[in-house]
């Protein structure tokens, strides 16, 4: 890369970065007006994605259970290992 760009691309990307911190902070200053504070923000948004994160290991159990029973696979030594260890 030419050494004269590189002025180019960091300048916009800083002036990008120094945008979007600013947006942030001017939206929890607002939420804090209405009484909802930065603390409440982030344990929603931590809530809503673990409750994400069960879905997903929900569906990708089931459908690994659909792939045995389709397959007709039984899991084998390893599967059995697993159970056994996953009891204790």
């Amino acid at each position: 890369m030419n050494k004269r760009f590189v002025p180019l691309l960091t300048a916009p990307l800083l002036a990008s970065a120094l945008l979007t911190s600013g947006r942030r902070t001017a939206y929890y200053s607002a939420m804090e007006t209405f009484g909802v504070y930065k603390r409440d923000l982030l344990k929603k948004r931590v809530v809503a994605a673990r409750d994400d994160q069960k879905a997903a290991s929900e569906q990708f159990k089931d459908t690994l259970t659909r792939l045995k029973e389709l397959h007709a696979f039984d899991g084998g030594k390893l599967e059995k290992t697993y159970k056994a260890l996953n009891s204790d």
